[in-house]
């Protein structure tokens, strides 16, 4: 059983559980506890309980980074102790892991420089999924107060990217801004490869 089927059985689990009691404190059970507890946020809680990482990440929560994996992708801790990877939204920056593509080293140890270390608040995007199809989350990331995706792109070491056209980020504007004027200025990417860093079946935003 791979773990995309073990956490959809386990959130139709809670699911039921939370019908189960949330019919039954809206019954009357445990009064002074259903004075105090709606039913969404005995859900809340049922799902802390199943994946206490998730939920630590939702809607935003404040992690350390214990190391960049690449220009745009983090290894966290939650206070809880779970160590969840993060996918920023948004923005894709060239490989560096499994292949080295153009100015992917230097996107990576820009990211790492940025956040290795530090204190994370990562934020949920409503117009997008919480995890992907790896697992990972999917969220925003401000470290000193300020989005890692914006600086990585500004820098010029990463592009916009939309997954789903229908349902762009909600900071694809803000990225594209940045983008615009790292190209302007001829920084990162945009100077070693015009931009072109993926195959080229698989360009991100391309500056126009």
């Amino acid at each position: 059983m791979n773990r995309n089927t073990k956490r959809m059985i386990t959130r139709v689990a809670a699911i039921a559980a939370s019908f189960l009691i949330g019919g039954w404190l809206l019954n009357g059970g445990l009064g002074s506890i259903a004075d105090k507890l709606s039913v969404t946020e005995v859900i809340d809680r049922i799902d802390a309980l199943n994946d206490p990482g998730e939920a630590e990440a939702t809607p935003a929560r404040t992690a350390t980074v214990v190391r960049a994996v690449d220009g745009d992708t983090l290894k966290v801790r939650f206070p809880n102790g779970s160590e969840p990877y993060v996918r920023l939204i948004g923005y894709d920056t060239p490989e560096s892991t499994l292949e080295t593509e153009c100015g992917g080293p230097q996107a990576s140890t820009f990211t790492k420089k940025l956040t290795n270390g530090k204190a994370v608040k990562l934020t949920v995007d409503p117009t997008q999924d919480k995890v992907d199809r790896y697992g990972r989350l999917l969220r925003y990331a401000q470290v000193d107060g300020k989005d890692v995706g914006q600086r990585v792109v500004a820098a010029g070491w990463g592009a916009p990217y939309v997954y789903d056209t229908y349902r762009p980020p909600q900071k694809t504007g803000i990225y594209r801004k940045a983008a615009s004027n790292a190209r302007k200025a001829n920084r990162g990417v945009w100077s070693l490869c015009d931009g072109n860093f993926h195959s080229n079946d698989d360009q991100p935003w391309s500056g126009d």
